[in-house]
Formats: structure tokens, C-alpha cells, sequence
């Protein structure tokens, strides 16, 4: 109940000292002394991968002393990724990871991989480039990717694929534009947040979505057409979005005014677009990213030096009730924190601009340890009427779903197949009605990251499983039961 863990096994020794067999540990938010990546500048983004590499983005030039041109892949441990070097020529500004592993790349750079790419790119799963190339006339700065394999993108664009598109646009899978899809903003959308039920919430700079007065966030309905009930109105930029597993909505940006009331750079909405009144963290400064945990809790990183009365610089996490600061994480950055990411383990990758965090050096990206477990659990509960249900129940600092997860099988353990889409039950996710056969579950969700929360990961769960009895025999193969 105090957080600290109990390890037995094999060993006679734990972290130096003698421990036969049986320790202890404290859970207490201490840096992860092994990953040190050691970035040249800024790390502006990240998106983890289910095999717990990390691909980043941002201004550097450098990465752990060997030349990387403002993208990158790091491996588990922080180690860079030798085979993967696209070569960005300007900042990577957002980085998200595909269902099959391909990864879009968006920014301020006109060539990648040695090839004219404008502000938009698609790589494969080693690096290298593919046929997508949709051609914007501006910066891409923010990526959504949406269920169906469609991603919503965001910046300070006029023109994609030979069509207008002002500051927003949908593309398919493979780099089409949606021509039903033209929400037209009239400045820069920085940031956007994709609800489960398929509406979209944006921020940004715009004073007009759809020749319609919103003022720098606004929300869409699924066919990018203006949700005229929701207009919470901000005297400032919003840069970063974030939807909550109970539907509300948290905003990060410049603003000091929000709904009508004060709220210094972060807020939260309830569903409609009505300011909640009781989460008020009152930061002295901006905030640029919002990584959700699975428990409700709030990783934010910024410009800021303060929260209310309390001391936190740059970085901090806030209780899910009222927003105020969680007394157990405070690390600490030197400089401004631009971009977060939550790993499946509940570990969380910062980049920025400092170069200490923690108290230790560390050059433009770290990862934290947190002192709570991520905890999971996928389970098959056979021969219910219709099929058999799968469950993904998720808690604690783990990262919250920024849509629906997929579920998918595989009798081989190695080719998968959608099942179909799952849907949200109270700390978790429920699929009902799964054919009664033996083989490998897997589900698929994707996270949010990045400045502006413009990037997203993926994580994954599976299971192997066998019919034929009361109970079934199941393997979970990862995370925690």
C-alpha cells in the first residue's frame, strides 16, 4: 500500500548490496540512472513503439555523440538506433506510429531521406521512405491518427495535394486527401485530440473555423463539420489538447482566460465545452504538453516555474480531482520541458531544452521513473451468450488511450487479424462477442505525445489462450496481471 515492491528470486546481491534471495525496494520517482541519449539540441517529440523503442524528433543534429538530423530511434534502454537515419533538414516537430508500424513524420523540413518531402512524411518501419508524399505548402505540426487508419493533421498549411486546406486536413492511410474533410481554420492549428466517439477537438491560433468565430479551440464533428454547441473561447493560443477516459477535455496553451473565467495555461472542460470549475492548477507559465495516465493523473511539462503556491519547475504531475500537484513527482528541469511520453510501463520520456533534470545532466531528453505500478490485465471470459468477452483492464501510470483499441487474433502467434473495436467500460476496455477459438489475442491502442501533444505511440497487449475447458489456460505475454 506504501508503493514499495518485494522482489524475490535467485540473486545474492540487489543494486550492490548483499540481498540473498529476498529485497526490497523503494518506489520513489528517481531518475532511470541508464537511459542517457545525450541529444545535440531540442527534442521537440516522441512516439513509443510497442517494442519499447522510441522514435524522436526535434532541432538537434546530434544524438549520443553520432550525427542524427532532427529524427531519431532509441532503443529500450536509450541506445541509439543504428539502422534507423532518415535526415531530417529542418525540425521534427510531431511523430506518430502506425498500426503497421510505419511511422508519419510532420515539421518545418522540404527534404527527408535525401528526397524532396514537404512538412509531411511516412517512413517504414526501418526508416525508409515510402510513396506517401501529400505536398503541404506549410508546416505540419500536429498528427491524430484516427481508428480507420486516417490521420488528421494540423499546422500552418493553405494547400495539401493540390487541394486548399487551411491549416487542417485529413489524409488516408496512404496520403490521399479527404475531399469530404475541410474544416478551414483561419491561423494555425497547433494541436488536436481525437474523442471516441469521432469528433475532434483543435487548438491553436484561429479566431474562425468554417467562417464561424471560435476563438483558438473548437471542436469538429466526426465529417469535420463545426460542433456549433461547443465553444469554450480562449484569449490565448492553446497548444495542447488531451480527452480524459470520463470524456473531459484538457487544455494547455498561453491563454489566462478560458470559458469566461481565469485559468492561467491549463484547464479542463467538461464534456460540452463548460469550464470545470473545481480543476484549477494555475500554472505562472505555458504549458506545451499533457500526457494522461491511466489512473486519471496528469503529466504536464512547460515554461512554467510554479503551480499554485508550490514549487515545480518545468515539469510536473497533477491529481486528477481538482488538479492540484502530486506531492510524489517532482523532478525538476533546468530549462523548458517542450514534449512527454508515457511508456506501457508507466516510465515517462521528457524532451526539451534543459539540460538537467532529476538533478542529474542530461542533455535535451531523460526518462523518469514513477513511484506507482502500471498495472494491466487482458482475460477471455468464455461462452457468454453471443461469444466470448475480452476485457483490457488498465490502472495506475500507465498512459490513458487517445481512442478506442483495437483487438485483434492470430492462430499462429505471429499474423494478426482486426477483430474489431473496443469499447470503454468502467477502468478498462470490453469486447463482446469473440468466435469461440483457440490462439493468440492481441489489443492495439495508441497514445498521445509530443509538444502540442502533436505525436502518438502504440501499445499492445497479448494473450494465448486454449478452449475446451471450464477455465481457459492463458499466458499473458505482457505487462502486468
Amino acid at each position: 500500500a506504501d508503493g514499495r515492491i518485494v522482489a524475490g528470486g535467485r540473486f545474492t546481491t540487489f543494486s550492490g548490496p548483499a540481498r540473498n534471495r529476498i529485497a526490497r525496494l523503494n518506489a520513489d520517482g528517481s531518475l532511470d540512472s541508464a537511459f542517457d541519449p545525450n541529444a545535440g539540441n531540442t527534442v521537440l517529440t516522441m512516439a513509443a513503439q510497442p517494442d519499447g523503442r522510441i522514435a524522436i524528433g526535434g532541432a538537434f543534429t546530434t544524438l549520443g555523440g553520432q550525427t542524427r538530423n532532427r529524427i531519431a530511434r532509441l532503443n529500450a534502454d536509450g541506445s541509439l538506433d543504428a539502422a534507423f537515419n532518415p535526415n531530417a533538414n529542418g525540425t521534427v516537430q510531431a511523430v506518430a506510429v502506425q498500426a503497421d508500424g510505419r511511422i508519419v513524420v510532420g515539421g518545418f523540413f522540404t527534404m527527408l531521406g535525401g528526397q524532396a518531402q514537404n512538412y509531411i512524411a511516412q517512413l517504414d518501419a526501418g526508416g525508409g521512405l515510402t510513396a506517401f508524399n501529400p505536398r503541404p505548402d506549410g508546416a505540419v505540426q500536429a498528427l491524430a491518427m484516427q481508428p480507420d487508419g486516417s490521420i488528421v493533421i494540423g499546422g500552418n498549411f493553405g494547400t495539401i495535394g493540390g487541394q486548399t486546406r487551411n491549416a487542417i486536413a485529413r489524409l488516408n492511410a496512404f496520403g490521399g486527401v479527404d475531399a469530404t474533410f475541410d474544416p478551414n481554420a483561419d491561423n494555425t492549428v497547433y494541436t488536436l485530440a481525437v474523442q471516441p466517439d469521432g469528433r475532434i477537438v483543435i487548438g491553436g491560433a484561429f479566431r474562425t473555423v468554417g467562417g464561424q468565430t471560435r476563438n483558438r479551440i473548437a471542436r469538429l464533428n466526426a465529417d469535420g463539420s463545426l460542433d456549433t454547441a461547443f465553444n469554450p473561447n480562449a484569449n490565448s493560443p492553446v497548444y495542447a489538447l488531451a480527452v480524459q477516459a470520463d470524456g473531459r477535455i484538457l487544455a494547455g496553451g498561453f491563454f489566462t482566460m478560458l470559458g469566461g473565467q481565469t485559468r492561467n495555461f491549463i484547464a479542463r472542460l467538461n464534456v460540452d465545452g463548460s469550464l470545470d470549475a473545481a480543476f484549477n492548477p494555475n500554472a505562472n507559465g505555458p504549458v506545451y504538453t499533457l500526457a494522461v495516465q491511466a489512473d486519471g493523473r496528469i503529466a504536464i511539462g512547460g515554461n512554467f516555474s510554479a503551480l499554485g503556491a508550490q514549487t515545480r519547475n518545468y515539469i510536473a504531475r497533477l491529481n486528477a480531482a481538482d488538479g492540484s500537484p502530486d506531492a510524489t513527482f517532482d523532478p525538476g528541469a533546468n530549462n523548458v520541458v517542450d514534449a512527454l511520453a508515457m511508456q506501457t510501463d508507466g516510465r515517462i520520456v521528457a524532451g526539451g531544452n534543459f539540460t538537467t533534470i532529476g538533478g542529474q545532466p542530461r542533455n535535451f531528453v531523460a526518462r523518469l521513473s514513477t513511484p506507482q505500478a502500471a498495472l494491466q490485465s487482458l482475460a477471455l471470459i468464455p461462452y457468454s451468450r453471443g461469444g466470448s468477452v475480452v476485457t483490457w483492464l488498465r490502472s495506475g501510470a500507465g498512459p490513458e488511450l487517445t481512442v478506442p483499441p483495437q483487438l485483434l487474433f492470430s492462430q499462429d502467434g505471429a499474423t494478426y487479424a482486426e477483430v474489431g473495436t473496443m469499447q470503454r467500460i468502467a477502468g478498462g476496455w470490453r469486447y463482446a462477442g469473440f468466435a469461440d477459438q483457440s490462439g493468440y489475442l492481441r489489443t492495439r491502442g495508441q497514445t498521445a505525445s509530443g509538444i502540442y501533444n502533436g505525436s502518438g505511440g502504440l501499445i499492445e497487449s497479448s494473450l494465448q489462450f486454449s478452449f475446451g475447458f471450464d477455465e481457459i489456460d492463458g499466458i499473458f505475454t505482457s505487462g502486468f496481471e
